[in-house]
């Protein structure tokens, strides 16, 4: 993990002394690109719940995972016209550190496993600005992201021997509003964003060292996400910015799902809950 972070690190450091030197030339009839690299730490919670009460031994199963990792971000906005911009973002995250996750399934599999997580998604969005003028900015955005989440790992308590992978893919048509100013020297922007339409699959894989299995397949799609976005930014260039920022993601989710348990398949209730953080550095090549 020491190792992705410094590359990381060293990437970032040499697109901001690539740009800090670079001349960015005005785009042909008065087109302008803001482009942004972002290097951030992503923490946070998830936790994923099936239920089956007329189950004994299979009625409460409860995911929790704490993941945490580098990330690495980029941004570009494009606006061909003055009332109307569009936006394309990607993010990457490595492996981070082994996390613990419990798991109630059965007697052989219950307890913690050693994990490592990977993140992706990618955005586009449109924005239209609703008001503009002395630096300031207002403006409506509406979007579609997807996003994908997976983890493998062993056993670590109760059976070492124990394999485990699991995938989450969501699907997020969002709105949001974002207002901005932008000075010479400085600049700033902060976006609510929400989505009453997200949709979330889950699956899942088990197997102990007597290669019993347990596997997990559901779909959420009753709840919704909110997120919160900011950023700041000081001039170090003549079309170059440096500074810092932070998001908070939380999402809430009830859907249905089925647990099979060796070639018997039963029907479950699921609840899909995640809490995130993403703090980091900036830079931001304007055209």
């Amino acid at each position: 993990m020491k190792r992705l972070i410094l590359t990381w690190v060293w990437v970032f450091l040499a697109v901001v002394m690539l740009c800090g030197g670079a001349q960015a030339q005005w785009l042909p009839w008065d087109m302008s690109v803001d482009s942004s690299f972002r290097l951030g730490y992503l923490f946070g919670r998830q936790e994923y719940r099936f239920d089956h009460p007329s189950m004994t031994s299979y009625g409460r199963v409860r995911l929790e995972l704490d993941p945490s990792m580098p990330v690495f971000e980029g941004v570009c906005e494009i606006s061909p016209l003055q009332s109307f911009s569009a936006r394309l973002c990607g993010t990457l995250g490595g492996r981070g550190a082994d996390l613990s996750a419990t798991r109630p399934v059965s007697t052989s599999l219950v307890g913690h496993w050693k994990v490592s997580p990977d993140v992706r998604w990618w955005e586009a969005a449109g924005l239209y600005h609703i008001c503009k003028g002395a630096g300031y900015r207002f403006s409506l955005v509406a979007g579609y992201r997807q996003e994908f989440w997976r983890y493998q790992g062993e056993g670590q308590e109760m059976d070492p021997a124990a394999s485990y992978r699991e995938e989450f893919t969501a699907h997020i048509p969002f709105i949001a509003m974002q207002t901005a100013v932008s000075y010479p020297w400085w600049k700033a922007r902060f976006e609510v964003l929400g989505s009453p339409f997200m949709s979330k699959r889950v699956s899942s894989e088990m197997y102990d060292d007597l290669n019993r299995s347990s596997s997990f397949d559901g779909w959420a799609d009753n709840g919704g996400m909110i997120e919160l976005l900011t950023e700041g930014t000081v001039a170090i260039g003549s079309r170059t910015r440096l500074g810092v920022y932070a998001r908070y993601t939380f999402v809430e989710l009830d859907g249905e799902a089925t647990i099979v348990l060796g070639s018997t398949p039963y029907p479950q209730q699921m609840y899909v809950g995640e809490n995130f953080g993403n703090l980091g550095l900036n830079l931001s090549l304007i055209f």
